[in-house]
């Protein structure tokens, strides 16, 4: 694997370390079918038709959703991802639009740094945080917009501002690491 970014956040470490894998062939997916399981033992690639993306997530984390925009939680629900789509034709506007959506938005939140990166091979602006969300819990995220020809896309990962990094960040890394953008001139299904 190819490391293509890094991101440290030294007031809350949060650290995403983006890596390339071969593009999974689409080709072969049903028309409207948005789930297929045909990844490694434990894991399961997501295709989100509506939404125009897709990515690989840990089979014991439950999917939430429908339609374009979708969420996954740890077991226990403490670590959360969320992938949607932002309507916004600058990737600044989508990004600030992001972070307005994000736990604790205005009073609590406090925004640490903000860096460019490659998601599934698009320019993104990767904004890190702390908050407190809505049961008033301390906790820390990372707002992804990602830019891509058709729309922009939002990914976002919040964590409790206690987690240890060594236990959340490898499985989240690899699920952002899976991100594809499936919209921008990609055919779907059988023509």
């Amino acid at each position: 694997m190819l490391a293509i970014g890094l991101l440290i956040v030294a007031a809350a470490p949060f650290m995403v370390v983006m890596f390339t894998t071969p593009p999974t062939p689409q080709d072969d997916l049903p028309v409207g079918v948005d789930q297929i399981q045909r990844a490694p033992p434990g894991v399961v690639d997501y295709t989100n038709i509506e939404g125009g993306f897709g990515f690989s997530y840990p089979s014991t984390w439950e999917l939430i959703g429908a339609g374009s925009s979708v969420r996954l939680e740890s077991p226990g629900g403490d670590t959360v991802v969320s992938f949607g789509s932002v309507a916004a034709d600058r990737l600044d506007a989508a990004s600030e639009g992001v972070i307005e959506a994000m736990p604790g938005a205005g009073a609590s939140q406090e925004l640490i740094g903000t860096t460019r990166q490659r998601i599934g091979g698009a320019p993104s602006l990767l904004t890190s945080g702390t908050a407190t969300d809505e049961s008033g819990r301390p906790v820390r995220f990372l707002a992804i917009a990602v830019r891509g020809d058709v729309r922009n896309y939002a990914i976002t990962i919040v964590v409790p501002a206690g987690s240890d990094p060594s236990r959340v960040l490898p499985r989240v890394e690899r699920v952002i690491a899976s991100f594809e953008i499936l919209d921008d001139g990609d055919v779907i299904g059988p023509l």
